[in-house]
């Protein structure tokens, strides 16, 4: 039903499908902002001002919270038995005896998503179907009042720390095709008007169509941007280089890849605005935001998180480890002790904004080079090509030649011609014509020197 929802979506015309992104955001909007949000929002927004033991004790009640409903889970069933974890343990549960509990890998998720949700069941819980940084599908559950949690806490850490909300007009570049091909004219933007969201295509920016970029802003007036580093920052350097007058922003709030000076320096002067780095994962396990005094915060109600060395141990402040997090805020699949995969530090100082929140060093989990087009168009994000192709363990695009890039795959078994040809066809429609594609399987992805798969590397040109 969704893939042909989806291909009727892209024959409308651009016009039509702009009332359909505004009839899905109407959706969307009641699912996210719906129901109890306003109430869970106050939650999030009276809990700020904590202090350290006060955010100690609201964590144990709810760490005890989340291991009750672990309990009727048939995966943590068993992992509670095999560490003698009775109920009445449960009841006295504390901090300081998390690290009891195993940890969960992406592996874990894969082999049997439903195992980690109560009763063995989603229930209510709606799955998402994500590739993940890596390019290594997971099937996740979230039911819509876990969203609301998830966006009253969002929206809550917002307003404090930058002074925005959902209810301001906003632009958005993320991985979602817009239904646009690469030989389109444009408009290469379409506006949900139920949110009155701006939602660009990373896939079609570049130096012959920024202009029609700044257009859209200047005619739709968004309050606050949002999305990936790397498309925001290419539309603030094209605007820059051509002279482009881009409408001045409230903020800019940057995900899924790193924020570097050059990226502050150049948005700053476009928009008018600093930028905000922000660090969390779809899977709702934990949330980082940073504050007017440029730390990273981690929201304590969103999750406890640990980093970790090697050996499972804490690691000091300074010491880079692996973050794992156990999840405050879904209730329709339990994440416990889940080890992201991300890389990072804990500070070494509290911050001067006075809040009593942890402080995270320097994210070291998302360092993705990007793919430069002969038109000049750089792309990166590529991991949504992964989704929902059957037998996909992992993927992974290098760049090896200006008119070059391959896809190496790890594939559950043999990979299918078909698969192979889709793979292709998908990195086709992103990347344009003028690029070979070679698809190639491979028993393993190539790493960083700390161990981190990076999902596109480009041995050609090393970023900006």
């Amino acid at each position: 039903m969704k893939k042909r929802i989806e291909a009727i979506y892209e024959r409308l015309p651009s016009s039509m499908q702009h009332v359909a992104v505004s009839a899905y955001g109407y959706r969307r909007r009641n699912q996210r902002l719906g129901g109890r949000f306003a109430h869970y929002r106050r939650g999030f927004v009276e809990r700020e001002g904590s202090t350290h033991e006060e955010w100690r004790t609201w964590q144990e009640h709810r760490l005890r919270e989340m291991l009750h409903l672990a309990a009727e889970t048939p995966f943590y069933r068993e992992a509670f038995r095999d560490v003698g974890l009775s109920a009445e343990a449960l009841d006295r549960f504390e901090l300081k005896d998390l690290q009891s509990i195993p940890l969960l890998s992406k592996e874990d998720v894969r082999r049997d998503p439903t195992a980690l949700c109560p009763g063995g069941s989603p229930g209510a819980g709606r799955p998402y179907s994500t590739s993940g940084s890596t390019g290594s599908p997971l099937m996740l559950y979230h039911s819509n009042d876990d969203v609301r949690r998830w966006y009253a806490m969002v929206e809550a850490r917002y307003e404090s720390f930058v002074g925005v909300t959902y209810r301001d007009p906003r632009a958005t570049f993320s991985g979602r095709h817009i239904g646009a091909g690469l030989d389109s004219r444009g408009p290469f933007h379409r506006y949900n008007l139920a949110e009155r969201q701006l939602y660009f295509s990373p896939y079609h920016l570049g130096p012959a169509t920024a202009a029609t970029y700044v257009e859209a802003l200047q005619k739709h007036r968004p309050v606050w941007m949002t999305g990936y580093a790397g498309a925001i920052h290419e539309l603030a350097r094209l605007a820059l280089q051509q002279g482009l007058a881009c409408p001045p922003l409230k903020a800019v709030i940057t995900s899924a890849e790193p924020v570097t000076p050059r990226v502050r320096a150049d948005v700053q002067e476009a928009f008018g605005c600093r930028v905000t780095e922000e660090y969390g994962l779809i899977e709702g396990v934990c949330c980082a935001l940073e504050c007017e005094h440029g730390s990273r915060h981690i929201s304590p109600d969103a999750g406890i998180v640990e980093i970790l060395d090697g050996s499972g141990r804490p690691c000091p402040p300074g010491e880079v480890g692996e973050i794992v997090a156990t999840g405050l805020v879904h209730e329709s699949q339990i994440y416990l002790r889940y080890r992201t995969g991300d890389l990072a530090s804990w500070a070494d100082r509290e911050c001067a904004c006075g809040r009593a929140m942890p402080v995270l060093g320097e994210v070291e989990g998302r360092v993705n080079d990007v793919v430069v087009c002969p038109d000049g168009r750089r792309v990166g994000r590529l991991t949504s090509v992964a989704r929902e192709l059957p037998g996909i363990g992992a993927m992974q695009f290098v760049q090896d030649r200006p008119d070059r890039v391959i896809a190496r795959v790890v594939a559950e078994g043999i990979l299918e011609p078909d698969v192979s040809v889709e793979i292709e066809r998908r990195l086709a429609d992103r990347l344009g014509a003028g690029i070979q594609i070679d698809v190639e399987q491979a028993d393993s992805l190539e790493r960083t020197e700390r161990g981190k798969v990076r999902s596109v590397i480009n041995t050609v040109e090393q970023g900006i």
